[in-house]
C-alpha cells in the first residue's frame, strides 16, 4: 500500500469534522421554503426561498442547483454547470408562458418549453419532500484533527475517519466514525482504529442538512450545488457509492511524526484507494493520493501496468501485504 507514495499527483484533502460543530437549528419559521416547481426537459425543478433548487430528473435522480434573479430574467444553474435562463414574473418566478433557454457547460444554447406544475410534499404533513435529495446516499471524510511535533517523545495526532448513511425513507442517518490517537510516540489503546456508530433524524430544508444531536445540540451542514455537505467551518464530505474499508497509522522519530489515514471504497467490480499523509518536519507537508483498481472475487488488485499491488477481500475487512508489512483495513 505504502509504494503508492509516489504515483498520483497531489490531491487537495477534503474533510469533514466528527461533529459538525455543535449549533442549534434556526427556527423552522427561517427554513427555506419551496416558491415554485417547473417541468424542463422531463426533468422537474424546485425554487426555494433561499436561491437554491433541487432537480429531480426524469430518471428519478436528484441533484442541487442555485439560481439568480437580475433583469428581469431568473438564470438556474445545476451541478454540471449547465445554465437554464427564463423570464421572470412580476412576483420572482419562473415565466412558464415563454421558452427558457439552456446553455451548457461548453456554451452550447438550445430553447425549449417550460410548464408549471405542483410541488410534491411529503404524505400527512404537507411539507416539500426535500429530504430525498440525500435519501439514500452515503458520504465520507478523512480527518487530522491534531498534528503536533516537538520531538520523539513529544508529538500528537488524532485521525478520523467519518462515514454518513442516509436510510431511503429519508428520515434516519447513520453516523460511523473510526478513532485513532497517538500521542508522545504510543497508541491510545482505547483509541486504536475503534469504529463507533449511531443512528439520528435528520431533516434537509432547501441546502441545509440538520442532523438531531445528542443533548438537545443539533448540527448543521450545508449540500453543496455539486452534491457534497459542507460544515460550518468549510470543510467536505463526500459522496460514494459502495462499501468504505479504513485504517490509520502513524510513528514517530527523532526526524519527524508521519502519520497516515488509508481508506478503500469496494464497489462491484471496482475500487478505489485512497489516503492522506502528513509529515512534520522543517516543512510540514499534507499530501493525498488515489488509486483506482479492480476486484475479481475476493482479491482486490490497485494499479495498473507494472506497478500494482494485491489484497484478499472479505465483508469484514481487506489486507494488504507489500515489503513493508501487512496493512489490514476494517469495513465501516
Amino acid at each position: 500500500m505504502r509504494k503508492f507514495a509516489k504515483i498520483s499527483a497531489v490531491l487537495a484533502a477534503m474533510v469533514l469534522a466528527l461533529a459538525f460543530v455543535g449549533c442549534k437549528s434556526d427556527d423552522d419559521s427561517d427554513d427555506a421554503k419551496p416558491i415554485q416547481a417547473i417541468v424542463i426537459n422531463g426533468d422537474v425543478v424546485t425554487l426555494y426561498d433561499d436561491g437554491t433548487v433541487i432537480i429531480k430528473a426524469s430518471d428519478g435522480t436528484t441533484s442541487n442547483g442555485t439560481y439568480t434573479k437580475a433583469d428581469g430574467k431568473i438564470v438556474i444553474k445545476d451541478s454540471k454547470g449547465n445554465t437554464t435562463e427564463a423570464k421572470s414574473t412580476p412576483d420572482g418566478k419562473v415565466d412558464t408562458s415563454e421558452p427558457v433557454t439552456i446553455k451548457d457547460k461548453d456554451g452550447n444554447e438550445t430553447k425549449t418549453e417550460v410548464k408549471e406544475t405542483v410541488i410534491e410534499t411529503n404524505e400527512g404533513n404537507g411539507t416539500s419532500s426535500t429530504k430525498n435529495i440525500l435519501a439514500g446516499k452515503t458520504y465520507y471524510s478523512i480527518e487530522f484533527e491534531k498534528k503536533e511535533y516537538t520531538s520523539e517523545l513529544t508529538n500528537k495526532v488524532k485521525i478520523r475517519v467519518s462515514m454518513l448513511a442516509f436510510d431511503s425513507n429519508g428520515q434516519k442517518v447513520k453516523f460511523t466514525g473510526l478513532k485513532y490517537d497517538f500521542k508522545n510516540g504510543a497508541v491510545d489503546e482505547k483509541k486504536n482504529n475503534i469504529i463507533e456508530s449511531g443512528e439520528y433524524d435528520y431533516s434537509v430544508s432547501g441546502s441545509t442538512l440538520t442532523v438531531k444531536a445528542d443533548e438537545g445540540n443539533d448540527l448543521i451542514a450545508t449540500i453543496n450545488s455539486d452534491g457534497s455537505i459542507k460544515d460550518n467551518e468549510g470543510s467536505v464530505m463526500k459522496e460514494f457509492k459502495g462499501n468504505l474499508y479504513a485504517i490509520a497509522e502513524a510513528t514517530a522519530d527523532s526526524k519527524r511524526l508521519l502519520a497516515k489515514a488509508h481508506i478503500v471504497i469496494v464497489n462491484g467490480a471496482s475500487c478505489t484507494y485512497e489516503n492522506r499523509i502528513f509529515k512534520s518536519s522543517a516543512n510540514p507537508q499534507e499530501d493525498s493520493e488515489v488509486v483506482d483498481g479492480t476486484v475479481s472475487g475476493n482479491t482486490l488488485t490497485l494499479g495498473s501496468g507494472g506497478e500494482t499491488l494485491s489484497g484478499s477481500l472479505s465483508d469484514e475487512k481487506i489486507v494488504f501485504v507489500d515489503e513493508d508489512g501487512t496493512l489490514t483495513l476494517r469495513r465501516m
